[in-house]
């Protein structure tokens, strides 16, 4: 028989969010593992089971990241098929921060993206970063930072929310829903609630989700 419980997945073994799971899953009462991308069989589960996806989010590039690497909605959404999330999935729900919010304009963000990705290639033949590393900087500081994607949607790069929505449809996925927060999350829980971080929005720390409407966002 399929599992019924909702559960929490993860790209890649990452020793901080697993503790962050952990927590997880006793205080939301999910399936007592913490699924990693590669070990997990998704399929296991029933498309009705909501998913939890743990992990961070750049505050200036549209990318996934953990301590083991960066990926783009595209890749996150390749990683869910291969570990086998049921075509009909009802329900994802982003524990990522910035998740349902563009994080920059689509000028510095495509600058950001390619300094990166010759980082990341420099970093493969064992090249210095240092200059790159700079130049992000610079460029960075320029940028709009995270807003509001409604503000300004042709200017303001499409939340990673967005993207992953996009990408789950193009693998041939149906009738989801990604439910998102347009602000940092709060990666901890004592009751069963998300909680967010609104510190940089004129906000507290560490306040339910469920107050602030303002803040969710949901992609279909």
């Amino acid at each position: 028989m399929k599992i019924s419980k909702d559960h929490i997945w993860g790209p890649m073994p990452d020793a901080e969010m697993q503790s962050v799971a952990a927590t997880y899953i006793r205080n939301f009462k999910l399936h007592d593992v913490f699924l990693e991308n590669g070990a997990c069989r998704l399929g296991d589960f029933t498309p009705q089971s909501k998913i939890y996806i743990l992990v961070h989010g750049h505050s200036q590039m549209p990318l996934f990241s953990n301590s083991n690497g960066k990926w783009s909605a595209t890749q996150l959404a390749r990683m869910l098929e291969a570990d086998g999330l049921p075509k009909d999935q009802r329900e994802i729900e982003l524990l990522v921060c910035h998740a349902g919010e563009s994080v920059n304009d689509k000028k510095t963000g495509a600058k950001l993206l390619d300094i990166h990705s010759q980082a990341q290639k420099a970093k493969a033949k064992n090249k210095s970063i240092d200059k790159l590393a700079g130049l992000f900087s610079k460029v960075a500081a320029k940028g709009t930072g995270p807003s509001f994607f409604e503000s300004d949607p042709e200017k303001l790069l499409l939340p990673l929310a967005a993207e992953l929505a996009q990408a789950l449809k193009h693998l041939g996925f149906t009738n989801f829903r990604v439910i998102s927060y347009k602000c940092p999350v709060a990666q901890y829980s004592q009751d069963g609630e998300v909680y967010l971080d609104l510190t940089k929005k004129g906000g507290q720390w560490g306040v339910k989700a469920k107050h602030h409407p303002t803040y969710r966002v949901v992609w279909q």
